[in-house]
């Protein structure tokens, strides 16, 4: 009897094992998934207040879409503009330290340079030439038409005198001899145009546009950065620049760098749509009207050049001035140490 029992629980075993292995492989319970390693981000750089300042007139024309992207917030770092109405100011509160990045003309910012002894340096170029020569008349249609004419100015011992000089010389004509020249203020010189008072002068945006909307007789005769391009000597004239003073650049070239995107995207949004920037340049006070800016940025030759790019672009007219005269320069042409390179 013990044996039918041992052996009847021995089938019963058998029987349940088997029972376990047709039902299927057992199941595995699904591993939690570990939680994901999020990396250690640097944190963003902290935000600084940079004193910027700029000048009224085409000079300024450049930054008018960034100071209000500054003044709505829209920027990392905080902008204080502040508008200047002369590049002496402008110099002044460089080397005091009232702001640390500024525009100014290519040839300011180069005597800046020499005579402070390396504290600022050219961060970009900002502009072409903004110099034509206006017409009331329709008689001057090339350089040579103006043999024998007298041209009335402004920038005498400064840069307009030397690139017309220039220009005059490289098409044969002598300046004083084949044309006459005379000088004015520039408000007194728009003045004149204006009023019908004289019939040929020179002039820098805005005041050509300011003058052509209030006398339809005059028209825009020649544009003078198209004549220097017409030399063919593979020079560039590049009137206006910003700056910035070197120990700010040295102490701080991501802060540098961040301004430098913005300006460029300023110069592009101006470029494309000047009727909207135009509004900002009148509310800023760069030029008065927002009718008379927006017909005088085309004139402006508004560009961005920046880093290595700045020395072979400018190096020419440069050479041009100190042929000059090398005070035009504060005495020497810029050596390599003036263009800000960033890291």
């Amino acid at each position: 009897m013990k044996k039918l029992l041992t052996l009847l629980l021995a089938l019963t075993l058998l029987l349940t094992l088997a029972a376990c292995y047709s039902s299927g492989p057992i199941p595995i319970p699904t591993p939690t998934p570990a939680a994901p390693t999020i990396p250690n981000l640097p944190d963003p750089p902290a935000p600084l207040t940079i004193p910027v300042g700029t000048l009224n007139g085409n000079t300024g024309v450049a930054a008018a879409w960034l100071m209000a992207e500054a003044q709505h917030g829209n920027t990392h770092d905080t902008y204080n503009f502040e508008v200047f109405t002369a590049p002496d100011q402008v110099a002044a509160a460089l080397l005091s330290g009232q702001v640390q990045i500024a525009a100014l003309p290519t040839n300011v910012t180069a005597t800046l340079y020499n005579r402070s002894e390396g504290m600022i340096q050219m961060a970009a170029i900002v502009a072409y030439g903004v110099l034509h020569i206006l017409e009331n008349g329709d008689e001057i249609h090339t350089i040579e038409d103006l043999r024998g004419r007298t041209i009335h100015t402004t920038g005498e011992g400064a840069g307009p005198e030397f690139i017309l000089n220039h220009i005059l010389t490289q098409n044969g004509l002598i300046p004083g001899v084949d044309v006459h020249i005379e000088f004015h203020p520039n408000e007194a010189l728009a003045s004149l145009m204006a009023a019908g008072q004289i019939d040929l002068s020179m002039m820098p945006e805005p005041m050509v546009t300011s003058v052509l909307a209030q006398n339809d007789d005059v028209r825009r005769a020649l544009d003078m950065t198209t004549e220097w391009d017409n030399i063919g000597d593979g020079t560039q004239l590049v009137m206006s620049s910003v700056v910035v003073r070197t120990d700010f650049a040295e102490a701080n070239p991501e802060a540098v760098g961040r301004f430098l995107t913005l300006l460029e995207q300023s110069i592009a949004e101006t470029v494309q749509n000047p009727a909207e920037v135009a509004a900002l340049i009148a509310e800023f006070g760069i030029i008065p009207s927002a009718a008379i800016a927006e017909r005088a940025i085309p004139g402006c030759n508004l560009t961005f050049i920046a880093g290595r790019d700045m020395e072979p672009a400018i190096t020419g007219y440069f050479e041009v001035l100190y042929a000059a005269d090398p005070a035009s320069l504060g005495g020497a042409i810029p050596d390599a140490n003036f263009y800000l390179i960033l890291p």
